[in-house]
């Protein structure tokens, strides 16, 4: 269906059918994924959000499936950060998809971590600040899981993170400053930050723009 109403009442009802166990939950779960994935991209923002959701339910959802599902989401999403051809509701489906999964399936996304940081960026300097907005929404649900990981770890991608972030300081472009604005905030509210990078050379990088 065309109508907005009609798309999110039958994702409403996939996630509703999520839990229910059954001789065929497997099969109901790649067939709610095809049904996801014609909506993602769609025109209509609400239902890009809800269906995110609920493919993250489905990540969620565990069984012998998880690990293909998320490694099959997680190579779209990407592309569609990466492809020279993105449309803007292709960039917002890919990072809604992108926050989903690392809230939902943490360890299978931490895999993911280096593609990950290397593609968030196109969303994080983009032109349009709901594409910024929902960059920086699915790096703070990577950050959380990058948080939880050893000194050395958390180190070297919240270094990573602060460099990249740093660079759109010394640059022209009023979105990409934004955009490291929202990164700069997200580093500066993380438990584990002040070991990792100091909040001087931060607070540096932005008073100096």
């Amino acid at each position: 269906s065309d109508d907005p109403c009609e798309k999110m009442g039958g994702i409403n009802a996939m996630d509703s059918l999520i839990d229910f166990e059954c001789e065929e939950t497997s099969t109901l779960i790649t067939r709610f994924a095809n049904y996801l994935r014609l909506v993602l991209p769609c025109n209509d923002v609400g239902t890009m959000i809800m269906a995110s959701k609920v493919l993250g339910h489905l990540a969620q959802s565990g069984g012998t499936l998880t690990a293909d599902f998320v490694e099959f989401e997680m190579k779209r999403a990407l592309e569609g950060l990466n492809t020279s051809k993105r449309s803007e509701h292709q960039k917002l489906a890919s990072l809604l998809v992108c926050k989903e999964l690392a809230t939902n399936a943490p360890t299978l996304f931490f895999m993911h971590v280096p593609s990950y940081l290397k593609s968030i960026w196109v969303g994080i300097r983009d032109q349009k600040q709901i594409i910024r907005e929902a960059a920086i929404e699915s790096l703070r649900a990577c950050m959380t899981i990058i948080a939880e990981r050893d000194f050395v770890v958390r180190k070297k991608w919240f270094t990573a993170v602060y460099e990249e972030a740093e660079k759109s300081f010394h640059t022209n472009s009023i979105e990409g400053v934004h955009g490291s604005l929202l990164v700069m905030g997200e580093l500066l509210s993380l438990p584990n930050i002040a070991p990792d990078i100091p909040a001087s050379a931060t607070l540096s990088a932005m008073w100096e723009t």
